[in-house]
C-alpha cells in the first residue's frame, strides 16, 4: 500500500476554554499534518494559497457542526453563486464508517460560515491550479453528542479511513 499525503485541517480554538470537538479530534492525532485555520476569512484565503504551494494527495477538513448529533460527509460547498462538488470518492470512507457502525449523514449544506468559506476556497484553488488533490470536509457534532469520538480519531490515526484505496 503506497502511503498517501494527507493533510488534515480545522479551525482554530475562538476561546482557551472551547470544547470545539474538531479541534480535538485533529489535536489527538499529534501528527504533522494538520493545519488550523485562523478564524478570518481574509487570512483563510492566505493560508489556503500557502497550504496549496505544497503538494497533497487529500485535505481532509473538519469543522463542528452545532446542530447536528451525527458525522455530517460535506459533498459541496456554495460561494459567489456557485456550487461546488467534492471532487473525493465517497465510496470508501462510507463503507469504513459504515464497517465500524459509526453514524453519518452525506449533506449538502456546509454552512454559511468559516467551515463552507475555507472549504469553498480550497475547492475552487484546486480546479483553478488543475491540482490532483481529492478535498473533502467533515462536519463534527458538539462533543457532547458526538458519541464516536474515540473511535473516529482512532481511524484517522491509523490511517485506514483516508489512505486505503
Amino acid at each position: 500500500m503506497t502511503q498517501n499525503k494527507v493533510l488534515f485541517t480545522g479551525f482554530k480554538k475562538a476561546h482557551e476554554r472551547d470544547m470545539n470537538s474538531a479541534f480535538l479530534l485533529l489535536n489527538s492525532l499529534k501528527k504533522k499534518n494538520v493545519f488550523l485555520f485562523t478564524n478570518d476569512k481574509v487570512r483563510i484565503c492566505q493560508e489556503i494559497d500557502e497550504l496549496l504551494n505544497e503538494e497533497w494527495d487529500s485535505i481532509i477538513m473538519f469543522g463542528q457542526k452545532p446542530v447536528i448529533k451525527t458525522l455530517r460527509i460535506e459533498v459541496c460547498a456554495k460561494g459567489e453563486e456557485t456550487v461546488i462538488d467534492t471532487n473525493y470518492d465517497l465510496s470508501n470512507i462510507k463503507s469504513i464508517l459504515d464497517g465500524h457502525d459509526i453514524d453519518f449523514k452525506v449533506s449538502k449544506n456546509a454552512g454559511n460560515s468559516y467551515c463552507n468559506w475555507a472549504y469553498f476556497h480550497v475547492l475552487r484553488e484546486v480546479q483553478n491550479r488543475e491540482l490532483k488533490t481529492k478535498v473533502l470536509f467533515i462536519h463534527v457534532p458538539y462533543i457532547n453528542n458526538f458519541m464516536n469520538m474515540k473511535e473516529v480519531g482512532n481511524l484517522l490515526k491509523n490511517g485506514e479511513i483516508f489512505f486505503r484505496r
